[in-house]
C-alpha cells in the first residue's frame, strides 16, 4: 500500500542499506504494471535490485490517460508517497492536473521538476542519478539533484527535444530554442547518456555529443510476465507491439 514518507524505504538495516549502491531513477511517467503502459524502468530496477541495488524511481501519480491522481487523496495535499513492489521502492509526486494538451501540460510538467526540487529526504544519498526524457525538465531537476548530492548524472533520451516539436509540425520559437538550451547542457552535463533507439545515438554524436559518452539500451521483454499466458491450440502464436505510429517517431 502507498504510504507517505520523506524518503526511500529502508527494508533492511542501516548497516546494509549503506553498502547497497543506490539509484535514484527519475521520470514523470513510469508506472507499476498494474497501472497499464510502459514498465521499463520498474523492469530494469527490479533486476537492478536483485543484483544489490537499492533503485528507487521517482514519477507522478497523476496518470496522464486516466487525468487522475491515482494514489493521492485530498489529505495527502503535495506529500511524496511511498509504494514498494518486488524490491523497487516508488515515490509518487505530486504533479498539477490538466484535462488538454494546451499551457497546462507544460506546466504539468514544470510542476512535477518542482516537486522534486523541493524534496529534501533526510538520510537519503544516491550513488547515481538517472534523468529520463519524456520531457526535459524532470531531467533538468535530476541533473540538480545530482549536483546538490555530488554524484554522477546519467541522462537517458527517450524523446528528443526539441525536435520532437518540429516533427509534429510547430515552428521554431521561443520554445524550441529553450528547450535546445537545456538539451544542449543535460547533454554536456550527463556522465552518461542512455539512448534507446541507435539512431538516436548517430544523431546526437553528428550534433557534436562525444561518442563515448553514448549507451545503447533499447526496450525490451520479460518473458516471465508472460509464462501464464494461456497458448491456443494452433501451433503458431504470435505478439507483435509495432510501437508508436506517428510523425514524431518518422
Amino acid at each position: 500500500m502507498p504510504s507517505s514518507t520523506d524518503g526511500p524505504g529502508k527494508s533492511q538495516s542501516t548497516a546494509v542499506h549503506q553498502k547497497r549502491p543506490a539509484l535514484l531513477w527519475i521520470n514523470h511517467f513510469a508506472v507499476l504494471p498494474a497501472d497499464g503502459g510502459g514498465t521499463r524502468h520498474f523492469e530494469l530496477g527490479r533486476v537492478l535490485a536483485e543484483l544489490g541495488w537499492e533503485v528507487t524511481i521517482a514519477a507522478s501519480d497523476f496518470n496522464y490517460q486516466s487525468r487522475l491522481h491515482t494514489r493521492r487523496l485530498a489529505v495527502d495535499g503535495r506529500r511524496v508517497i511511498r509504494e514498494s513492489s518486488d524490491g523497487v521502492d516508488f515515490l509518487w509526486f505530486w504533479a498539477a492536473p490538466y484535462e488538454r494538451n494546451d499551457w497546462r501540460r507544460a506546466w504539468n510538467w514544470l510542476s512535477f521538476a518542482r516537486s522534486l526540487l523541493r524534496w529534501k529526504p533526510k538520510d537519503y544519498r544516491p550513488d547515481v542519478v538517472i534523468g529520463s526524457s519524456p520531457h526535459l525538465f524532470a531531467a533538468l531537476a535530476g541533473e540538480r539533484l545530482a549536483r546538490r548530492w555530488r554524484v554522477p548524472f546519467v541522462f537517458e533520451v527517450r524523446d528528443l527535444w526539441p525536435e520532437s516539436l518540429v516533427a509534429v509540425g510547430a515552428r521554431k520559437g521561443p520554445a524550441y530554442y529553450v528547450l535546445d538550451v537545456i538539451a544542449r547542457y543535460l547533454y554536456r552535463r550527463a556522465a552518461r547518456i542512455i539512448c534507446l533507439a541507435k539512431g538516436t545515438q548517430s544523431y546526437l554524436a553528428a550534433r557534436g555529443v562525444d561518442r563515448a559518452k553514448l549507451v545503447y539500451v533499447p526496450n525490451g521483454v520479460d518473458l516471465a510476465a508472460f509464462a501464464s499466458i494461456q497458448r491456443p491450440a494452433r501451433e503458431t502464436f504470435t505478439l507483435v507491439y509495432a510501437g508508436a505510429h506517428g510523425p514524431a517517431n518518422g
